[in-house]
């Protein structure tokens, strides 16, 4: 096992975890405080913890066939769709990533939405 496994298995891990952790804990929390919007980054943290997981996951399956195909064997379209396949990955990160930051920012301007309405009343 090479060193980027072991890290590979160690960030699987530590997502797991989180995962598991944050999934139980807003499971514990009654329904009705959950739909109250008080929560909301939490869920999105576990969202982003979830793709994050799916990510490392695919990068993981690319790294090793990457590993096993001798790119100077593949024809050029072959090579032509692995590339593809990589580039498709790297957006996709990417997208998780302004798609996380973008709801963050659209709920904590609901939330303070909310409170300034409250405040108002």
């Amino acid at each position: 096992m090479s060193a980027l496994d072991v890290d590979q298995d160690k960030n699987e891990t530590e997502l797991t975890s989180e995962i598991d952790e944050l999934s139980s804990y807003l499971r514990s929390i009654p329904a009705r405080l959950r739909e109250s919007g008080a929560f909301t980054s939490y869920e999105v943290r576990l969202q982003h913890l979830l793709e994050a997981l799916l990510t490392a996951r695919v990068k993981r399956t690319l790294y090793r066939y990457q590993t096993t195909i001798d790119e100077s064997s593949l024809t050029s379209e072959q090579h032509a769709t692995y590339q593809e396949i990589q580039r498709l990955l790297v957006s996709t990160e990417r997208r998780h990533e302004e798609l996380a930051h973008d709801y963050l920012r659209v709920v904590t301007l609901l939330n303070d939405l909310m409170a300034a309405t409250h405040q108002h009343q």
